[in-house]
């Protein structure tokens, strides 16, 4: 099925997505890790509140396909698509895909490596100071980059782009439904 969606031109488009029917997954290794951390909403709003109040950058970025991205640690099977080949043939996923119980967690795992090995991140409960370096809320596959240095939200922003494919939403307006 189709998904129609309309330019900023008003010219129509359409899009489709391989979505695996999760609800009939069966219980096998790795079943029940599907648990994916995001951001608080209250952890935003008190970062909106000092940014506003620090004068801090705040970049939205959102990424494509997230879920696309991880491969997958358990042994994963889906039906061939209808209409793609011979009813009742299955193969097995090695990435994560859109509709499996499993895909939030992969996603969060690889995005969570990426920001702790890749970037020297370090994960934060607390804020220790006004001072923070930067500051990068995940909720789900749109993010935020909180920091005083412009160059430095830039070049983590960067970074990001050429490990996975992003929209640039600039400057933050709207996140979680806060708007500015």
């Amino acid at each position: 099925m189709f998904q129609q969606k309309s330019n900023a031109d008003g010219t129509i488009r359409y899009n489709a997505r391989l979505v695996v029917k999760g609800y009939e997954q069966q219980a096998s290794l790795g079943f029940d890790e599907i648990f994916a951390p995001v951001a608080k909403f209250v952890s935003v709003r008190v970062l909106l509140a000092l940014a506003a109040v620090l004068d801090w950058e705040i970049m939205h970025l959102d990424v494509k396909m997230a879920f696309l991205y991880p491969w997958l640690s358990e042994d994963t099977y889906m039906e061939l698509p209808e209409g793609y080949g011979i009813v009742g043939k299955v193969c097995q996923l090695k990435k994560s895909i859109y509709g499996s119980k499993q895909a939030p967690r992969a996603w969060y795992e690889d995005i969570d490596e990426y920001l702790c090995n890749d970037l020297g991140s370090v994960k934060s409960y607390i804020l220790p100071s006004y001072q923070l370096y930067l500051v990068l809320p995940v909720y789900v596959d749109d993010m935020l980059i909180f920091c005083y240095d412009k160059a430095r939200a830039e070049e983590v922003r960067d970074k990001l782009r050429k490990e996975y494919k992003m929209t640039d939403l600039g400057e933050a307006r709207q996140f979680l439904g806060i708007r500015n």
